[in-house]
Parts: C-alpha cells; sequence; structure tokens
C-alpha cells in the first residue's frame, strides 16, 4: 500500500514527531509509517523517545507512564497525526518560579521587624540563618551547578485543543488504543493485585499473562454474545458457526500464530470452553507457569497484541527480542501483524534479526534522524 493510501485509511496514527533538546544534545525529526523500527547505538535515546511519544498521546496525567523519569530528558515534543491533528507536550524547569520566590523571601527577611520577631521566637535566641535558605534556593535554581533542576511536563494532553467533537469526546482515544510492551522494564505489582489471583506464589510475568487472558475470556464473551445477537435478529437465516467464526476471526489467528511460533518447542496452545488458555506439550497438559522465562516472555508479547486485535492500535514495543532466540525474532513482526492488522508498530530494538524476514525497509537509525541541538 502506498504511503498516501495508508495515510488516508488510518487518519488518527502518527505521522511525524518532533523532539527538541532530546538528553539535551538532539533534535529529532521522524516521519513514520504502519511499521517502524527504531535502532542505534546504546544511549541514543531509543528508549526514551518510545516513552515520550507515548506520554504525548497519553497525555502527562497518562497512568502508565513515569513522568519525574523523563521529564528532564526533554524540552519539548511534538506529535502529529495523518488527519493532521497534532499535539505538543513541554518540559521545563522551574527557574522562573524559583526566581520569584527568591525574591519575595529576599523582601520579607530585610524587614527589621521580621528578623527582630524570627529572632524572639527562635529557641535559641540566634540570628535566623537566612543566607542558608537563600543559598538552598540556589541550588535549585542552579542548572550547571550541583542542584538538581526541577522539572514539569505541561502541554495540551490528551489531545485536549484538537480532538474533541462537539459533544466533547476525545476522537484520538475514541478511535485508538494504546499497547506499551516493554519486557525488561516491568513494574512491580501491587499487593492488590498479587491477592486478585489467589495465594499462589507466581513470578511477575505469571501475573502479567493471566490479566491478559482475563482481558481475552471478557473478549470472549463479548464476542459471543455479540454472535447470538446477530443469529437471532438477522432478517434472514445465516449458519450460526459462520458468524462465530466471523466474529472470532482474530483470536483464530492469535492461536493459529502462537502454535505455529511454539510448535518446535512441541507445545500446543487452545481455548477451552470458559474461555482459559491450554497448554499441551507431548499430548499431556502444563500450566503456563512451566513454561521458560523465554516462551513466558513471548507468550505476553502475543497476547497483549491479541486483546487490541479487534480495534486500530498503536502498539509500542520496547526491545522485544530480550530472551527471544534468533527464530522468534524473525517471525515476531510478521506475527504481530497477522493477529492485529489495524496496528501500527513503533518497535526500538538491538537486534538485526527482528527486520531479516522482510523488514529491512522499516528500519530507521537514531543517527538518521537526529541532529545536534544547535538551539540557545
Amino acid at each position: 500500500m502506498k504511503l498516501e493510501d495508508w495515510k488516508e485509511k488510518n487518519p488518527y496514527f502518527i505521522e511525524s514527531v518532533k523532539v527538541t533538546k532530546l538528553l539535551s544534545k538532539y533534535d529529532i525529526t521522524w516521519k513514520l509509517s504502519d511499521t517502524n523500527v527504531l535502532v542505534g547505538k546504546n544511549g541514543s535515546g531509543k528508549s526514551t523517545l518510545l516513552q515520550l511519544l507515548h506520554l504525548a498521546l497519553d497525555g502527562p496525567d497518562g497512568k502508565d507512564r513515569s513522568i519525574n523519569s523523563v521529564a528532564p530528558k526533554f524540552d519539548s515534543i511534538t506529535v502529529t497525526l495523518n488527519n493532521g491533528m497534532a499535539t505538543t507536550v513541554s518540559s521545563g524547569s522551574n527557574n522562573n518560579h524559583n526566581q520569584k520566590l527568591k525574591k519575595l523571601l529576599e523582601n520579607v527577611i530585610s524587614d527589621p521587624e521580621f528578623r527582630e520577631k524570627m529572632r524572639k521566637n527562635s529557641e535559641d535566641k540566634n540570628d535566623v540563618d537566612f543566607k542558608t535558605l537563600l543559598e538552598a534556593l540556589n541550588v535549585d535554581m542552579n542548572e550547571e551547578g550541583t542542584g538538581k533542576v526541577k522539572r514539569t511536563i505541561s502541554g495540551s494532553s490528551n489531545f485536549i485543543d484538537y480532538s474533541k467533537d462537539d459533544n466533547g469526546i476525545n476522537l484520538f482515544k475514541q478511535n485508538i488504543s494504546m499497547e506499551f510492551i516493554s519486557t525488561f522494564d516491568m513494574l512491580l505489582l501491587s499487593k492488590e493485585e498479587y491477592a486478585e489471583f489467589g495465594e499462589s506464589t507466581y513470578s511477575q510475568i505469571d501475573i502479567m499473562i493471566k490479566k491478559e487472558v482475563s482481558k481475552l475470556k471478557s473478549l470472549m464473551i463479548s464476542l459471543n454474545n455479540e454472535t447470538s445477537t446477530e443469529y437471532t435478529t438477522l432478517p434472514y437465516k445465516k449458519d450460526f458457526n459462520t458468524i462465530k467464526s466471523s466474529r472470532f476471526s482474530q483470536l483464530n489467528i492469535f492461536i493459529k500464530e502462537v502454535n505455529k511460533l511454539f510448535n518446535p518447542e512441541d507445545k500446543h496452545f487452545s481455548f477451552t470452553n470458559d474461555g482459559s488458555l491450554l497448554v499441551k506439550t507431548m499430548g499431556k497438559e502444563i500450566s503456563v507457569e512451566e513454561l521458560s522465562s523465554g516462551e513466558k516472555q513471548l507468550l505476553i508479547i502475543l497476547l497483549k497484541v491479541a486483546n487490541t486485535g479487534y480495534k486500530h492500535s498503536i502498539i509500542f514495543l520496547d526491545e522485544p527480542e530480550i530472551s527471544l532466540h534468533l527464530s522468534w525474532q524473525e517471525k515476531l513482526i510478521s506475527s504481530v501483524r497477522r493477529i492485529n492488522p489495524k496496528s501500527q508498530l513503533i518497535i526500538v530494538s538491538h537486534s538485526p534479526g527482528l527486520v531479516m524476514d522482510g523488514w529491512m525497509d522499516k528500519a530507521v537509525d537514531m543517527a538518521d534522524i537526529s541532529d545536534k541541538w544547535t538551539g540557545e
């Protein structure tokens, strides 16, 4: 499909991204397509750029992103969609605010009556160390010194200024789901999340798999209800299994792709009638917890993609190749695209294997989209 045709068909996907002063070094200009694999040397800002993209689309209040970790790493990011909508999120130090506080404090402590009152209220009756207070405030204002500059995020979060319709509906989030998949930087689960799945001890990824399977169960219930409704309300008779097969097409593709990838490992996956995920090896049923760490990692990636498979989605993948052997790496993008053909993929990777099987033209090097920052 030609790029212009793709853009017209997918108006809410990302067309381009611009970042100023990434890592205090680079200005970034990046044109995107349906599948994008960002490569480059360590420390070049690839993962940070991925986080910033998600932040800009999800908004500064997005609960899944750590604002404090990325705030010091950029000045501004502008994301433009295929339909021309755009949003800008900025990160700025609080120096101006501190300057005003410092000025106010200087005026207050220069007042003899205030200073005398503070001395009288002081336990040791000695002069209050106002100089130390001012020096402490100066530390926060000194970008070049030892003090750490505090930065805040601001901007048109969630496309508030751009994408709400007449009824106040956010058109971007109404039309697009997002999934950020990071296989090496997983957040710790809360005690409540552990309790939700019983008292058994599971690894972090075991809990994540259980949560994604639970989402798939809910999806399957919804699809079954839609199948029944269509079968009973159509003015003409249509075979029930034909309707169900159509409704479950993407889930069937998910199972097909999983089994294709796991076939060399002699593992076979299927859904039970209640929507549980059944795993067999050599004809014997095993639990998901018995899979290897690499197998679990591949499974969680595919499960997360499957849960977006019925909606246009932007899927962020941060170094998905970790713990995956080469044959899985080579097949991953193709499998993800088949499980959710309505997706825009934005991937950060260090592995050449990820693009070997027909995706070389989708690889972009950070060096090719970066310019040395030349601003003030």
